[in-house]
């Protein structure tokens, strides 16, 4: 299993690597790419003809699990759909495992499937000059630690890939549900997204269903209403538990009390609570698109 020191470098890296704006623009621009090409593929339409009818579930899931594991990882000697199929059936007793009820028992299968994932993510060497520059690092850190089994390494690659789907793939869904149940909303953010494609150069008379640009960091801060749109989805749609271990014993005094934790204990949020809150969100049960815009502005 990983070291300290081995576990202090990784989160080093993640404080430090993402801070920059060139690697999220990088990101961004990827995630673009493979995305296009996914809905492309589940979709491929001619001229003048319909979309056919589908599970919007089941037609995005495979999408946007393929585009994102391509932008960390990339694709070569990378059964996707294999690899999808593991990180359901281990996703479905993370509860479990994360509550530390002891897998062997009470979800044998999800570590299986957590076990094939490693197995199918060992060889990421092959696949390095695709993978994104965080993956590349995190590889380089893996294999100058000799401690660090190649079922190790796999393990710790299958954790990214859960961390990048878990909360992505439902958070998706629902922001296409929500955003789709309006035509006013559709109607804004379209708007919106032509607006900043057709500012950039050579995009000057684009329309929709041509190729898209890249989009900046800078670009996606200019849609204001689309990151309303999104955060609103989430705000909604965000069933996350954030689990932490105390790194130190310590008191904290709150509203309702003062709470003493020891070192060691674990302590869980539920920003759900928070999400539905009357005395915070106005109708908190009910999907608002512009709730986060500046009425004066436009502003997010």
């Amino acid at each position: 299993s990983r070291k300290p020191d081995v576990e202090k470098l990784i989160h080093q890296w993640w404080r430090t690597g993402l801070l920059g704006k060139d690697p999220l623009s990088d990101l961004s621009a990827s995630v673009l790419k493979h995305l296009t090409e996914e809905l492309r593929n589940a979709l491929p339409l001619k001229k003048n003809e319909q979309s056919p009818k589908c599970n919007l579930w089941d037609l995005l899931h495979p999408v946007i699990f393929n585009a994102t594991t391509k932008t960390f990882y990339g694709s070569k000697n990378l059964d996707l759909e294999k690899l999808r199929q593991n990180f359901l059936e281990f996703d479905k007793s993370f509860p479990i495992l994360a509550a530390g009820i002891p897998g062997s028992i009470a979800a044998p299968q999800a570590l299986k499937a957590r076990d094939r994932m490693a197995n199918q993510l060992t060889n990421q060497s092959e696949r390095k000059s695709e993978a994104c520059m965080v993956v590349r690092n995190r590889h380089d850190l893996f294999s100058n630690h000799a401690e660090m089994s190649d079922m190790d390494t796999g393990r710790a690659h299958g954790t990214l890939v859960w961390a990048s789907q878990a909360n992505t793939l439902p958070a998706a869904f629902w922001a296409v549900v929500h955003t789709h149940q309006d035509a006013h909303v559709i109607d804004a953010l379209r708007k919106e997204i032509s607006s900043v494609i057709r500012s950039k150069k050579g995009f000057e008379s684009w329309k929709l269903g041509e190729a898209l640009p890249t989009f900046s960091v800078d670009d996606l801060k200019r849609m204001v209403r689309l990151e309303s749109a999104s955060m609103e989805a989430l705000r909604l749609a965000s069933d996350s538990l954030s689990m932490r271990a105390v790194q130190e014993s310590m008191s904290m005094k709150l509203n309702t009390g003062t709470y003493s934790f020891r070192k060691g204990d674990r302590v869980m949020i539920a920003p759900r609570t928070l999400h539905k809150d009357s005395d915070i969100y106005e109708n908190p049960e009910t999907y608002v698109w512009d709730r986060y815009l500046d009425v004066e502005d436009g502003a997010a």
